[in-house]
């Protein structure tokens, strides 16, 4: 997976809401979570309808299987979005210790 390949997961995603519901794209991504109870949480927390987080889900998986979830925090936090979300994904990448 290239960075345009993790962009446009990204974009599907949302680079706000992959940095907001990053421990649940995690925990689904390892199977810690069922994709139902995933979806549950995402349509109650008024993220998407029941398509939508599916959606999100999935590409959200896809950059975990691909080990790339360090990039795409990175992509997040150079780009141009609210300064909230920009160091939210940098304290994630601390977490992670990938600065």
């Amino acid at each position: 997976m290239n960075n345009e390949d993790i962009i446009r997961k990204l974009n599907s995603v949302g680079k706000e809401k992959f940095t907001t519901y990053y421990d649940l794209f995690k925990q689904y991504a390892d199977s810690k979570i069922s994709k139902e109870n995933a979806i549950q949480i995402l349509v109650t927390d008024g993220v998407s309808n029941h398509n939508g987080a599916s959606i999100r889900l999935g590409n959200a998986k896809l950059i975990f299987e691909n080990n790339k979830q360090n990039d795409a925090l990175k992509i997040i936090y150079n780009s141009r979005i609210p300064n909230d979300i920009r160091k939210s994904a940098k304290n994630i990448l601390k977490d992670n210790q990938a600065l």
